[in-house]
């Protein structure tokens, strides 16, 4: 069996360490979420005198870090229930993470690392995974984290989460404690992929007797999880109080502390207006977020008050095309959107240029990606010309540039939607006038999600505008193209209803295989076919932003890391004032 550890047990070198848990998913979330990710532009002050300092770092020391003052994050949306296994969104995620925690983490360098587990073991095959929890946690009620309650809470996401196929679920044999400490999943077919998918902020432990007790209002009055801060108040529209936990002492090890966060309360207030949020941030009671605007992102970073971190992130912009609608069931046609879109237009008048062109939605910044150089050459390059001939080859003809085109006495006329989010909203318009110069007629419609989502469940959409994130390419792929994927009520995301054989199962034995070479072999040879096929026409890679004011110091601490601030976690733990 394959043995791993952390802190004084059993060690495995790196190159091991990702054979056995190899490159692997996390989960996805779909446009009218709110995440981010950047690096570190500006420089955090540090408060503290000469008294407060550590010698070996010459930074505050960490136990005079601490205080009693509120650190405000403003958020553009809210969440429904802070439930962890019920809901996929990242306005969830911002506030979950904060007192809720999965049994594994990533760290710094994107490695799933036990983090409430001390040590793990698969058999050869990886159908069965052993597990030793870390003893002395405690969920935020006092009840002990065990076998018992790790098992329970296994088995609730198993029946209950929207992304429960993330862990393969339904292949779940035996969960199972042999210990107080100990437990054990088993699979039906290998599944090397669980440590990976165990780190995902959706399979977070929370307390069994809290949910027992509470009922329906877990997740709504009562939340209880094993995190740094724990669940205070809920003010409905306004904001969702998280107070220190300050029994924990359980942190990451790359962290700067592994005890309690360094502030003594956090406030996650909703600002759902752009502009105010902006103003709260630079001017107002807002002392951090990564959800303002990022045609905002400029004058945060500009502000005499502000300071902002920024990086390339994986979350971009996309169209779906219906597949199995009569205009996109053709290669041709799907290719023609491609050639028609210029990225960098889209790009400056949706997010004033905070973002990157991209041909090949699995960003160069996901794991097993073509890369920018293969994906270029692979996938259609702007060039209205070819769009033009494209759709000439397919029987759609016109007698001059921009006249709606026909075959068969049927113009090509489209239903393209897109969301009433700003940033969607300007996407979609950007887009519109492109393809009707090449000879579409558009019919553009903003709808609020829910509608949006009810007419292309009932296939009603010609093109779609998206916005999808992720950290890893298998994820995003399965998610975005699999057909079993086909949005639905109980499915998503694959938008574009696209169906092919040979991607499917390339996913599928990806999933089960356990050498790492192959997986990624096979997650590169999904990407080639997705662009010959065109099923997604990708358009820019967001950039993810972190706008917080001059006091506030840490920020250098955790933006290091792969996936900030989408890791949550580390900014609890970090933040100060």
């Amino acid at each position: 069996m394959a043995k791993h550890a952390k802190k004084d047990g059993e060690r495995v070198d790196r190159r091991s360490y990702l054979r056995h848990i190899g490159a692997g998913a996390t989960s996805v979330v779909l446009a009218g979420c709110t995440g981010g990710d950047g690096s570190e532009t500006g420089s955090p002050t540090t408060s503290g005198g000469p008294d407060d300092t550590d010698p070996d770092t010459e930074t505050q020391a960490p136990d005079t870090k601490r205080s009693d003052e509120t650190l405000v994050i403003g958020m553009a949306s809210a969440p429904d229930t802070l439930d962890p296994h019920n809901i996929n969104r990242l306005s969830a995620q911002e506030i979950i993470s904060s007192f809720a925690e999965p049994l594994f983490r990533d760290n710094p360098e994107g490695e799933p690392t036990p983090h409430l587990v001390s040590e793990w073991e698969q058999n050869e095959d990886a159908s069965r995974f052993d597990f030793v929890l870390e003893e002395g946690i405690t969920f935020h009620d006092g009840e002990t984290f065990d076998a018992e309650a790790a098992v329970w809470n296994l088995k609730r996401i198993r029946e209950n989460s929207s992304v429960a196929s993330d862990i393969s679920a339904s292949t779940i044999t035996t969960v199972e404690a042999t210990g107080d400490y100990e437990f054990y999943v088993e699979y039906e077919d290998p599944f090397p992929l669980l440590p990976r998918r165990l780190t995902i902020w959706n399979f977070s432990m929370v307390s069994p007797a809290a949910v027992e007790e509470a009922g329906e209002e877990f997740g709504q009055s009562t939340v209880v999880g094993t995190g740094p801060y724990q669940f205070d108040s809920w003010n409905r529209g306004t904001a969702v109080t998280v107070t220190r936990f300050d029994d924990y002492d359980w942190g990451a090890d790359w962290l700067t502390t592994q005890g309690p966060g360094y502030v003594g309360e956090i406030q996650f207030e909703h600002h759902p207006e752009g502009s105010t949020l902006r103003n709260e941030l630079t001017n107002g009671d807002v002392h951090g977020s990564k959800s303002v605007q990022l045609s905002y992102a400029k004058e945060i970073e500009n502000h005499e008050n502000t300071q902002l971190a920024r990086k390339e992130f994986t979350r971009q912009s996309y169209l779906c095309p219906n597949c199995q609608s009569s205009t996109f069931s053709e290669v041709d046609v799907r290719k023609a959107v491609v050639h028609a879109i210029n990225k960098e237009a889209v790009m400056r008048s949706t997010v004033s240029g905070e973002g990157y062109p991209i041909w090949n939605c699995v960003t160069p910044n996901h794991s097993n990606s073509l890369g920018e150089k293969e994906s270029k050459e692979l996938g259609q390059q702007f060039n209205p010309k070819r769009a033009r001939e494209l759709l000439e080859n397919a029987g759609w003809t016109n007698s001059q540039q921009s006249e709606v085109r026909s075959r068969d006495g049927e113009d090509l006329s489209i239903d393209f939607f897109t969301y009433t989010i700003e940033r969607e909203k300007r996407a979609g318009r950007a887009v519109a006038p492109m393809l009707e110069r090449v000879g579409f007629d558009v019919n553009l419609e903003i709808l609020e999600a829910g509608t949006l989502y009810n007419k292309v469940e009932s296939g009603e959409h010609d093109l779609l505008m998206m916005a999808l994130g992720g950290t890893y390419g298998l994820s995003w792929l399965e998610n975005a193209l699999h057909s079993s994927r086909w949005f639905t009520e109980d499915s998503c995301c694959n938008f574009s209803i696209w169906e092919n054989e040979e991607f499917d199962q390339l996913i599928d034995d990806t999933k089960s295989e356990p050498d790492p070479e192959v997986r990624a072999e096979n997650v590169k040879q999904a990407q080639r076919i997705a662009l010959e096929e065109a099923p997604v026409a990708p358009i820019f890679g967001y950039n993810k932003i972190f706008g917080y004011k001059n006091e506030v110091s840490g920020v250098d601490n955790w933006t290091e890391h792969a996936w900030w601030p989408v890791e949550q976690y580390d900014r609890y733990m970090e933040l100060f004032l």
